[in-house]
């Protein structure tokens, strides 16, 4: 538990200038490098659980499109690369990796491929989000975004200690045996309950109104999602007989184990907000 803490305190002394001065144009493009640099880190694990560290004819093309993709949406998103030219460059995406696998005469397993692929656009749309989210002015998503690692930790942290606890019937035992009910309902609980006390402090600092209804309901699906994204890579940890995705953060285990939760919250805050444009503080 202590050494959790202490890489958790030292990664926020890291973090938090990085989003305090997001704000700025310096900031903004350290900001992006940072949930650039996430990113690949984040699939260089994912490529190791699955095997295909070493295989980097297929590794390298999914950093390269990690990476196409994250410019394109972040930088020319009102272009045609941005919108027209990407969904077919995802397709001959797919298309080429699929053929370097058959190339490799079995080298790579069409299975591993596919893997590959989907936790790869997975992680690179759930963390390029968080940075189209920050700068998303028009709906307060430069306030709605912290909402993202608020509800995640909060709701990581409601769980363990609830489950800890109280915790006697178990959630889902076949993906983690820890898990309880008891500390699922904990965590929507403390995760609604952060999202008021963020609501509260924001409203106040910038002088807006709260939608509460959309809070708190969004601060209950966000609490669930969460539970649901740390459960998923539980999931493909145990299915590649693997505790941790590595040792980078001693306590932690590696990004995906620390961002796992945050990556699907980070899209459905972004679609709620931008596709849907739910207004959660207004003037």
């Amino acid at each position: 538990m202590l050494k959790r803490v202490l890489t958790g305190i030292v990664g926020l002394i890291i973090i938090l200038p990085v989003f305090v001065f997001s704000g700025y144009e310096v900031g903004k493009y350290v900001f992006i490098g940072l949930f650039f640099l996430l990113t690949i880190m984040s699939l260089f694990e994912a490529g190791k659980c699955i095997g295909l560290s070493k295989k980097f004819w297929i590794v390298i093309p999914t950093y390269v499109f990690s990476a196409a993709y994250m410019v394109a949406v972040i930088f020319f998103s009102d272009t045609p690369w941005g919108s027209t030219y990407l969904i077919p460059i995802i397709a001959c995406f797919i298309f080429v990796i699929f053929a370097i696998s058959m190339l490799s005469r079995g080298v790579v397993r069409v299975s591993q491929t596919a893997e590959m692929l989907l936790v790869s656009s997975y992680v690179t749309f759930g963390l390029t989000s968080v940075v189209l989210l920050r700068y998303s002015n028009e709906t307060y998503g430069n306030l709605v975004y912290l909402l993202i690692f608020v509800g995640a930790w909060m709701t990581d942290t409601g769980a363990y200690f609830i489950g800890r606890f109280l915790g006697k019937h178990k959630l889902i035992p076949t993906v983690s045996p820890k898990k309880t009910v008891e500390g699922a309902i904990g965590g929507i609980v403390v995760c609604m309950a952060s999202f008021a006390g963020y609501a509260l402090l924001v409203s106040n600092i910038h002088s807006l109104k709260i939608n509460w209804l959309a809070l708190l309901l969004a601060g209950l699906f966000v609490s669930v999602i969460s539970q649901f994204g740390d459960l998923i890579m539980s999931y493909l940890k145990r299915e590649h007989g693997i505790k941790d995705f590595s040792s980078l953060l001693p306590g932690h285990g590696g990004i995906l184990d620390r961002f796992d939760s945050m990556i699907p919250v980070a899209m459905f805050l972004y679609i709620l907000n931008t596709v849907f444009k739910v207004m959660i503080f207004y003037e």
